[in-house]
């Protein structure tokens, strides 16, 4: 590496050819914890897709799950696919993956009954999807909670609004 020259600029590729190779890299069998070793890998991929290739990237590998994020009800890492990513958002249960996010999430993902929230990263998120995405704040729970969800028992629910609240 100490003597490979620089590269003036990024390797280029276009939709299909970067849904083949993130596909052989899923298409390997590897368990979930050799997926997560090749997340630096595939961020290079992405990274290397001309952007007026981007849809046709998100067509071709829409239902493969190489998108890192956070299942929070289950308090887990996972992977998603582009089509998860997309209808998770539009049920606006999808924010960034950050500390902000994860102390408030918590407690509405206790708050609500059998909803799941995802935190994703943000990096492959603003590469594959041109909308930007918002952190878990005390704002986005009360934009969430305007659509009325189902909400589980009282005591939960309490511990949200106490937080949301500031008390």
């Amino acid at each position: 590496m100490e003597f490979a020259p620089q590269r003036e600029r990024l390797p280029v590729l276009n939709g299909n050819d970067a849904s083949l190779i993130i596909r052989s890299i899923l298409n390997r069998n590897y368990p979930e914890g050799n997926l997560q070793d090749n997340q630096e890998l595939i961020k290079q991929i992405i990274n290397g897709i001309k952007a007026e290739e981007i849809t046709n990237f998100i067509k071709y590998t829409q239902n493969l799950k190489f998108i890192p994020g956070f299942d929070c009800r289950n308090n887990k890492n996972s992977y998603y696919s582009p089509s998860d990513i997309i209808e998770i958002k539009k049920q606006k249960l999808l924010f960034r993956n950050s500390l902000e996010s994860r102390e408030v999430v918590k407690d509405l993902q206790t708050a609500l009954k059998d909803i799941t929230i995802v935190l994703v990263n943000y990096e492959f998120f603003s590469k594959l999807f041109t909308k930007e995405l918002e952190y878990c704040t005390n704002s986005t729970c009360f934009t969430l909670l305007q659509n009325q969800p189902e909400l589980s028992d009282a005591i939960n629910r309490k511990e949200l609004f106490k937080r949301l609240l500031g008390r």
